[in-house]
């Protein structure tokens, strides 16, 4: 084959890869503008309020407002809380950005129907590492004890990921604000 030809077959395949090594590292870039958006938020929090704490686990921030009890939380325990899942894109957390909750209170400071709060808002349980959660909200409870409140921040990287979700766009950083009610092994 001469190498006018072959630089007819290769060149394609060239620009492709350029084109997916281009899109992988615009969406590290996108990541990483989003944990540097979370951390500044969380900075500023703890500033304003120095009896936070603030936990870090693989690329996860979990900010305590209110310290809990006993043990921490491990892989293979169950866990029962109250949660709010937020749209972090804006970088605050607000009623605007609610996508799910299990908290009535929360649900109508939002103006969310309440037509059906009896089976819509209860705490839920899940068994931590065998559950399917999200990946981000199941590294930030890693660690948490019986009645702590807390919020848990994570970058798209930690998300649901390239496809948009109901009002969730895709890989969009996310805040969970959850109550942990009780744990058991």
């Amino acid at each position: 084959m001469n190498s006018c030809k072959m630089k007819h077959k290769i060149l394609p395949i060239l620009l492709a890869l350029a084109a997916l090594t281009g899109c992988k590292s615009s969406l590290e870039t996108t990541f990483n503008t989003q944990s540097e958006k979370i951390e500044s938020y969380v900075s500023k929090q703890v500033e304003s309020h120095p009896d936070y704490r603030v936990v870090y686990n693989d690329g996860v921030v979990r900010m305590v407002v209110s310290e809990g009890e006993g043990e921490e939380l491990t892989r293979g325990q169950k866990i029962t809380f109250w949660y709010a899942g937020y749209v972090f894109s804006s970088y605050t957390v607000n009623n605007n950005a609610l996508f799910v909750t299990n908290d009535a209170d929360i649900a109508a400071a939002a103006k969310w129907d309440l037509s059906d709060p009896e089976s819509r808002f209860q705490p839920v349980t899940v068994t931590l590492g065998k559950d399917k959660l999200v990946r981000g909200l199941e590294l930030g409870l890693d660690g948490v004890r019986v009645g702590e409140d807390c919020y848990i921040f994570f970058s798209g990287k930690y998300g649901f990921g390239k496809l948009p979700i109901g009002t969730i766009p895709a890989n969009a950083p996310i805040c969970y604000h959850l109550r942990i009610e009780e744990t058991e092994l």
